[in-house]
């Protein structure tokens, strides 16, 4: 089984299509590229640590896999998943999502990064909410570029009721919250 990206020409022929390898949940987002290319914020099972990762999967224009990395390749063993990926005007690629939290394991936080055209880590970040309960469940489900270089993500968090809420961050083009 598997999640199929098809490319149609203009007149509704399929030109090609890939199938992201492995799924496990519906796919929420594919993001053309300037390139005109795809990359898809997702999950892959990792068979190092048994688990389903973070990862993203850069598709070329003739619908070939370029590269995939996921979060244990690149040294962060962070199980969750990929919703939203953007590309900006310098070709920089934002994604963000949740994790399971690495120290207490239970519970999942907001991720949000930015990497280089070629899927490289330039920065990420974990965000807690640190007034909702120890389990609870940060989830970060979308991203927009603004006109100053930042980076609004959306998303909800738990709140010591266990009751969600709407969460909104700025981040600077440096990983900062603003």
């Amino acid at each position: 089984g598997g999640v199929n990206l098809v490319r149609f020409d203009e007149t509704g022929h399929p030109l090609w299509g890939w199938t992201v390898p492995n799924p496990q949940n519906s796919l929420e987002c594919i993001e053309p590229t300037m390139d005109g290319g795809f990359i898809i914020p997702y999950e892959r099972y990792n068979e190092d640590i048994q688990a389903r990762v973070l990862a993203l999967y850069k598709v070329g224009s003739d619908g070939n896999l370029l590269w995939y990395n996921d979060e244990a390749e690149i040294g962060l063993p962070l199980r969750g998943r990929a919703l939203c990926a953007r590309e900006d005007s310098e070709g920089f690629l934002y994604s963000c999502g949740y994790v399971r939290n690495p120290v207490g394991e239970t519970y999942y936080d907001f991720y949000v990064s930015k990497r280089n055209s070629d899927g490289s880590v330039i920065w990420s970040l974990l965000v807690h909410n640190n007034e909702g309960p120890e389990e609870g469940f940060e989830r970060a489900n979308e991203l927009c570029l603004l006109a100053d270089g930042s980076i609004a993500v959306g998303g909800n968090a738990q709140d010591n009721n266990w009751e969600y809420h709407l969460w909104l961050l700025k981040i600077s083009p440096d990983g900062e919250i603003l």
